[in-house]
């Protein structure tokens, strides 16, 4: 993987030495080795969130080797399969950058989560607007994670009109932690 930009060439280089030599064959072994390290010992309390970035379930993202499914440790070893999804310089809205993954993992009998996500200022507001649509479309997505800060690729730090936006969605019921379910 090439990125343009130190931080984005820092991440591709931490991305590899992840992998490892043995590729995807050798994430999937050691993923399960360490599950079933902790299995053994009786670590009960402890979740396995599979969570490649946005990238890795695009069109392309098999012929740059970073197809999220080439890395998936099953589903015995995995409890929770997620992302991590910005929106960036230009808006993409939240259901776009979850489709990749809804597609390939939204029947797989794992509930979904965005382990990251965020949008750049004046992005924010339609870019959480858009999130209303995720309980229809995307029924199986159980958890969003907002990351209000500083990052190494961009700012996604609430403006006023992003955060009244959160505050709007934090009230509608459907992503309500409160909200009674079917």
């Amino acid at each position: 993987m090439e990125y343009a930009g130190s931080n984005r060439g820092r991440q591709a280089e931490n991305a590899a030495a992840c992998i490892g030599a043995a590729g995807p064959a050798g994430f999937q072994a050691a993923w399960r080795h360490i599950v079933d390290v902790f299995r053994a010992n009786g670590a009960t309390n402890v979740a396995w969130v599979f969570c490649p970035g946005s990238s890795s379930y695009a069109p392309n993202a098999t012929a740059q080797g970073v197809d999220a499914a080439l890395y998936y440790p099953g589903n015995d070893y995995v409890d929770w399969i997620g992302e991590d999804a910005y929106s960036r310089s230009t808006l993409i809205t939240l259901p776009n950058l979850v489709a990749g993954m809804y597609q390939v993992y939204g029947n797989s009998g794992k509930p979904l989560i965005v382990c990251e996500t965020g949008a750049e200022g004046v992005n924010q507001p339609a870019f959480l607007s858009s999130a209303t649509k995720l309980p229809t479309e995307d029924p199986n997505l159980k958890a969003i994670v907002y990351f209000d800060s500083h990052g190494p690729l961009g700012t996604y730090v609430f403006t006023s009109q992003g955060l009244a936006e959160f505050a709007a969605l934090a009230q509608n019921p459907a992503f309500s932690a409160l909200a009674p379910t079917a």
